[in-house]
C-alpha cells in the first residue's frame, strides 16, 4: 500500500462529518488504528450520541461559517 498517497486523501475544504449514535466512538477508534486517518481527517468528524447533540453540533457548524467552496470535481 502506498501510505504517502493514502495520507493525502483528505481534500482541503472537505465537509464536516457528523456521526450519530453510541457505536461511533468505538468504530472511529478501530478505523484510526487500522486505517491511515490523519489529524486533518479526524478533525472533520463530529460525534453525537443523540438527535439533540446532533442539532447542537450542526448549529455550531452553521455558526462557524462555510467550510468549503462547492465546485465541480473530476
Amino acid at each position: 500500500m502506498d501510505t504517502h498517497r493514502s495520507a493525502l486523501q483528505t481534500e482541503a475544504g472537505a465537509a464536516p462529518l457528523v456521526l450519530l449514535g453510541a457505536h461511533w466512538p468505538r468504530l472511529l477508534e478501530v478505523f484510526t488504528a487500522e486505517l491511515i486517518i490523519g489529524p486533518a481527517g479526524l478533525g472533520l468528524v463530529h460525534l453525537a450520541g443523540d438527535v439533540g447533540q446532533t442539532l447542537q453540533v450542526l448549529e455550531g457548524l452553521l455558526h462557524s461559517g462555510p467550510t468549503r467552496t462547492v465546485c465541480p470535481k473530476g
